[in-house]
């Protein structure tokens, strides 16, 4: 099941966790093709994710938060935020 629900910004939460998922894969210093080797996907399969050429489907970001070490939620989150939570005087705003 893919999504396309815009942030406030405009952009789609497929685009916001692609952008964050390549941001991880840099961070890591992860070639494509190693991160297809973690996943066990072809090389095509990160890249068509990874451009938004395919939308990120929850199945996929299974794999990609597996390959990574994460919770899958972190994906919507900014690899670099080291706090991704909201505070309480976030969330009472």
């Amino acid at each position: 099941m893919a999504t396309r629900m815009k942030t406030s910004g405009g952009a789609s939460s497929g685009d916001v966790v692609a952008g964050n998922l390549r941001a991880l894969k840099a961070m890591r210093r992860l070639t494509d093709e190693q991160l297809a080797a973690r996943m066990g996907v072809k090389r095509s399969w990160v890249q068509e994710r990874l451009s938004g050429t395919r939308e990120l489907r929850l199945s996929d970001l299974d794999l990609f938060a597996e390959a990574f070490g994460v919770p899958v939620a972190r994906l919507w989150y900014a690899p670099w935020d080291s706090n991704p939570e909201p505070s309480d005087s976030e969330v009472a705003a």
